[in-house]
This record gives structure tokens, sequence and C-alpha cells, in this order.
């Protein structure tokens, strides 16, 4: 399972991606309620719930006087083996849209269906190699 957090005053994002057994295609949190017998109502529930903890764990951070993480990416497996990659970025002027499909392709190696956001995706790791 990878997920993505992103936790500043005021702002609260988060959605993750798991594998399911014998699956080699991530699933993204939010079809859960299409694809399982879960209620729309339920998920939501769980779903802030965990933007509760996410933030539990930035306020932690921030008491500690430690270097606020403007996002995270969380990393576990079925064996409880976990590893966070905290990302520090000014993300006040960035594009939701953009940061997903390059956190997809980053961290779930998926390049986009649609041509436009392949495009973006293509600019991004063209510029990076510069």
């Amino acid at each position: 399972m990878y997920l993505y957090g992103e936790i500043a005053e005021g702002v609260r994002k988060s959605y993750f991606f798991y594998y399911p057994e014998n699956g080699n295609s991530p699933v993204y949190c939010h079809d859960i309620p299409e694809l399982f017998p879960v209620s729309q109502e339920e998920y939501d529930r769980l779903w802030y719930l965990s933007l509760d903890y996410l933030k539990e764990l930035w306020l932690e951070f921030k008491k500690l006087e430690r270097s606020q993480w403007t996002s995270l990416t969380l990393n576990f497996d079925s064996t409880g083996s976990f590893k966070i990659d905290y990302d520090y970025d000014d993300l006040s002027n960035a594009n939701d849209h953009e940061r997903m499909i390059v956190w997809e392709y980053n961290y779930l190696g998926l390049v986009p269906q649609n041509e436009s956001d392949r495009r973006y995706l293509e600019h991004y790791l063209k510029s990076k190699k510069n």
C-alpha cells in the first residue's frame, strides 16, 4: 500500500493505492465503495479518520520543533514493514492534479492514459534530467 498525505495549516489531503492479493494493478482508495461491500458513509468516516491521524503526526512534528513536512508517502506491506518519505516542498502554488501524476509515476510506475497528462509527465521528466 502506498499512501500520500499532505498537511499544512488549513489543508488536509490524502489518498492511497494498494495492490490486492494476486493482483498486478493498484486499486485507488476512492474506488473501494464501488468494489466492495462498504457504504460510502463508512468509507468517508474512515477516510476522515485517516486525515485526523495524519494531522496528529504533523502536529507532533510541530510540537517537537522538527522540520515541518508538507507531504509524506507511507509505504507498507503485508509483513508489517514500512517506510515513510517526508517532503518539505512549498505546495502553496502547486497543482494538485499534476502533483498526483508525478507521485503515481514515481511510486507506482503508472503512466497516465490521458494524452495531456502524459505530455505533462514527459515534460516533467525531461525537466528533471536537465
